[in-house]
């Protein structure tokens, strides 16, 4: 993938959208102001990819969404939106962010992701950055 300059253009070679031995292929998207759907918050996250239970939960761990989803009397299974919940703007940019590296792509696209989260702080047990709002 080459930025080209001056205008903000990607340039993506057609051999990176065929799929690898892995199965990875395309783009996936995580904007600034995350778009989700009105289903639950696994469903927002697995955006029609089938769920793998193992992948999942590395996703929940990597993007820091189990603190979020004990809060959530159905935890991920939470309805978002009209007939749900509302999520703060933290909250909504993790679950974006899940979705974007839940996908299978050979290549994700981050466009300041994490501009709605105020503050992150080291987790020594598991050595990520959790991301707090």
């Amino acid at each position: 993938m080459t930025m080209l300059p001056g205008n903000g253009s990607l340039l993506l070679p057609k051999h990176q959208l065929h799929p690898d031995q892995h199965g990875n292929s395309g783009v996936s998207y995580a904007a600034q102001a995350p778009f989700l759907q009105h289903q639950s918050i696994r469903e927002n996250i697995l955006f029609g990819s089938p769920y793998e239970e193992e992948r999942y939960e590395a996703v929940l761990d990597a993007c820091a969404l189990r603190p979020d989803l004990k809060i959530f009397e159905d935890g991920d299974l939470t309805e978002v939106g009209t007939r749900g919940i509302s999520l703060s703007g933290g909250q909504k940019a993790r679950v974006a962010l899940a979705r974007a590296v839940y996908a299978r792509s050979k290549c994700v696209l981050l466009d300041d992701p994490l501009s709605a989260v105020v503050s992150c702080r080291f987790c020594g047990h598991c050595g990520y950055v959790l991301l707090m709002v």
